[in-house]
């Protein structure tokens, strides 16, 4: 029961996203992917401290955005097609997702997240049933 009401929180979440908070995100996640090598918890706190609210909001905001980011449409730029890695190629989606979920969970829970699942999801497996299951099953898994 405690699990099926975390996935239906998460699913709220993405609506209470502010277009302004969403502006944050955006130059947060920029952030988190302009500098891998940098711990995520200290580009929190400087982001934080930058913006004026406690590390944990932030957390918090980046987590109710992401969905919003996943859900929202693309322009004709974001659309380009990502391509498959060496790390991606040999793996389903589902897979790919379990992956990411389990590492965006713990990377929020401020837990070390298996450095070898860094990736970005290759075109073949956004908006697909099986990536999203894979999602899901790798948050639940993470919060173990």
């Amino acid at each position: 029961m405690f699990l099926f009401f975390s996935v239906c929180h998460i699913n709220v979440w993405a609506q209470d996203c502010s277009n302004q908070e969403y502006g944050v995100f955006i130059e947060y996640d920029k952030l988190l992917d302009k500098y891998p090598t940098i711990a995520e918890s200290e580009i929190r706190n400087r982001v934080a401290a930058k913006i004026g609210i406690s590390p944990a909001a932030l957390k918090d905001l980046y987590f109710r955005c992401l969905l919003r980011w996943k859900d929202e449409p693309r322009g004709q730029k974001d659309t380009s097609l990502v391509q498959d890695t060496a790390r991606t190629k040999s793996l389903s989606c589902k897979t790919l997702g379990y992956r990411f979920g389990h590492t965006a969970t713990r990377s929020a829970q401020g837990r070390t997240p298996n450095k070898d699942w860094n990736f970005v999801m290759p075109s073949r497996c956004t908006n697909k049933s099986e990536t999203n299951a894979g999602i899901k099953e790798g948050v639940v898994a993470a919060q173990k």
